[in-house]
């Protein structure tokens, strides 16, 4: 009997077996070609209950999963630190990799088949990404903007084979928004995200579950990720991606959009003093620019944070927090926080 050939890769960190079982499953049961797909986890160093899980997944579809274990997560900012691993381990005739979270469960029957329609799109170069979640039909006019909403994608294998990983830092989302952005200020002609929207996703929210101090520490670190990502040094190798990707689909010398140093650390550093405001969350207190450095202090150290909660607790307890957090989204995720144990 032939083997079928692996043509999608998925790659993710999991230390959660249960969510790890509904997202392999919510994914095989829905592919029309089950044994063309591949599921590359990487686990925690001497994590038994991951690996009876994928023992089982395995035992039912074939060895469809393979792992990696590593010790190199200790908290959120290290997630991305083994993604890049995964790529060693994917399948040489693999075409559309994603890397996500576990999550995600996709709901339509067949989703394989939407995907792979979209292959004769680009024959020449097999070059593009496959737009789907919540956010797939944002416009991303800034760069901050692909840092704090980012779009998870599916991707050809191609694409990050040019790329050359995963990502450099936090978020393989996020870092290829990033290169996607840069890869628009070539033209219309080097536009290669397709939108869809027959395959539908659960699961997109972040930042659930999370009491009021691990939200305060997700809160601090999450600044520092997101200082990273649209630092110089890391941008400059997104805008460097970029052009690596025009150069292969135009196949024609055309000249590099440089990133200029001053102009892109400057715009960071007057965009950080209103912090909150220019990501999204605006608001009488989150757009006060004092607000703003105390939250930047604040986040390089961690004596306060006790008080912060402490303060928090009686605002809410004297009806006063809501009229300070005008964002009702932000403040109903402030609420859940506070309401968990």
């Amino acid at each position: 009997m032939k083997k079928t050939k692996k043509i999608f890769s998925l790659h993710l960190n999991s230390n959660k077996p249960d969510n790890f079982e509904k997202f392999s499953k919510s994914f095989l049961q829905n592919c029309s070609d089950p044994n063309s797909l591949e599921i590359i986890v990487n686990i925690d160093q001497g994590d038994d209950l991951m690996k009876s899980s994928i023992k089982k997944i395995n035992e039912e579809y074939n060895n469809t999963v393979k792992y990696i274990e590593t010790d190199l997560i200790k908290n959120f900012n290290d997630a991305w630190k083994p993604i890049n691993l995964l790529l060693k381990e994917t399948s040489g005739t693999v075409k559309i990799v994603s890397c996500l979270s576990d999550d995600i469960t996709v709901e339509t029957k067949n989703w394989d088949q939407y995907f792979l329609n979209y292959l004769t799109l680009y024959e020449g170069d097999e070059i593009f990404r496959i737009r789907c979640s919540k956010n797939k039909f944002e416009i991303y006019d800034n760069l901050w903007k692909c840092a704090f909403k980012p779009d998870f994608s599916f991707y050809t294998k191609k694409w990050i084979d040019i790329v050359g990983l995963w990502n450099p830092c936090i978020g393989p989302d996020t870092f290829h928004e990033t290169v996607s952005y840069h890869l628009h200020m070539y033209g219309l002609d080097f536009d290669r995200s397709i939108v869809d929207d027959n395959v539908k996703f659960k699961g997109e929210e972040t930042l659930t579950g999370l009491n009021l101090t691990d939200r305060i520490k997700r809160a601090k670190l999450g600044y520092m990720s997101f200082s990273e990502l649209i630092s110089y040094k890391i941008q400059k190798k997104s805008s460097k991606a970029a052009y690596k990707l025009v150069r292969e689909i135009s196949k024609k010398n055309i000249k590099l959009i440089k990133l200029k140093y001053l102009n892109h650390v400057l715009q960071n550093f007057f965009k950080k003093l209103r912090f909150f405001h220019y990501r999204g969350s605006k608001s009488y207190l989150t757009s006060n620019i004092f607000f703003n450095i105390i939250f930047i202090a604040w986040c390089k150290i961690n004596i306060f944070d006790k008080y912060i909660e402490i303060i928090i607790f009686y605002l809410e307890k004297k009806n006063i927090l809501k009229k300070i957090i005008t964002n009702k989204s932000q403040y109903k995720k402030l609420i859940k926080a506070l309401n968990t144990k």
